[in-house]
């Protein structure tokens, strides 16, 4: 990441394309992030079931 000091050397629009791709990072993040909490409950949810078919 970018100093301070760097990002106000930034042009407008550079600091907006920068911005926009920390945003996106982020966001992608958040997906995976909350995607493997659905996939660790889904397969709790899964061995709960094959508990109870035993």
């Amino acid at each position: 990441m970018p100093s301070i000091e760097r990002l106000q050397s930034y042009s407008t629009d550079r600091f907006l394309a920068y911005e926009k791709q920390v945003v996106e990072t982020m966001k992608r993040e958040e997906e995976s992030r909350r995607r493997a909490q659905e996939e660790a409950r889904a397969k709790k949810r899964r061995s709960k079931k094959k508990k109870k078919k035993k």
